[in-house]
This record gives C-alpha cells, structure tokens and sequence, in this order.
C-alpha cells in the first residue's frame, strides 16, 4: 500500500506548502461519516455530518447503511458497535 502512486502523490504533497499539506492531512485523517451538499460544496470540503442540522438525516443513513449490511451478511459489521 505505501508504494501506491497515489500515496506517494500525496506525500510529495506535503513538502508543496501548507494549503497541500492541510490537504493531504485531511485525506490521511478521515471522519468515520461524512455529508457534502454537492451543490454548494462540490469540492467536498466542508463536512455536514457533524451538524445539529444534520443529525435525523445522518441517523437515518446509519440505519440504513447496517440494514443492508446485515442483508449481505458482512463481516465488517461487527466494527459498527
């Protein structure tokens, strides 16, 4: 995984300034939930998830991403709880 273009893309980054390396820290450091509005957002930058606002919604899309998790039977479910 570390020899990944795509990795050593980001990690030359780094050296690229600190507008680059804020980026590549927040790509490196993900939120476990994530909620863009695509339209005012599309650069995804700004995540809604956490918002107060966003709450039924990001619980409504919880329940519905372990529904179907459940259906297909997968094992990555256990790291939900």
């Amino acid at each position: 995984m570390g020899r990944a273009p795509s990795r050593r893309t980001f990690l030359g980054l780094l050296a690229g300034g600190a507008a680059a390396a804020q980026r590549v820290r927040f790509y490196q450091h993900r939120p476990a939930e994530e909620l863009y509005d695509l339209r005012t957002d599309p650069h995804e930058l700004h995540n809604q998830a956490p918002g107060p606002a966003q709450r039924p919604l990001v619980a409504d899309l919880r329940q519905q991403l372990e529904a179907w998790m459940k259906q297909q039977n997968d094992p990555l479910l256990d790291r939900l709880d």
